[in-house]
């Protein structure tokens, strides 16, 4: 984990960041830290993460990356509790955060 101070990581790692991910990458311009570090702020990745992880540790959930909390008839009750405890949770009902086992390493 190489989040320190609250989770502001520093100018070299955003650069290391986006070395990692412009070989992945097939469209859009050149990943730069900056860039990263924008994204990391306004698409909120890391809040994303912690809902993500409240949700995924909840008692009686089976997280899944592909399913999210995998919500049936049956544990509707359940969520309902979930989704009035962790705002955010909504979206995650069913569907997963692929990026998930990514974050948790930087986490």
């Amino acid at each position: 984990a190489k989040g320190s101070d609250g989770l502001n990581f520093d100018k070299q790692f955003w650069s290391q960041a986006a070395a990692h991910i412009t070989p992945t990458t097939t469209c859009g311009a050149v990943k730069t830290g900056d860039a990263c570090l924008s994204k990391w702020g306004r698409i909120s990745l890391c809040s994303t993460y912690h809902i993500i992880d409240r949700v995924s540790h909840y008692s009686g959930i089976a997280w899944s990356q592909e399913h999210g909390a995998d919500i049936t008839a049956k544990s509707e009750g359940l969520w309902a509790d979930i989704v009035k405890n962790i705002p955010g949770a909504n979206c995650y009902k069913n569907k997963g955060w692929l990026p998930y086992d990514s974050m948790a390493e930087l986490m």
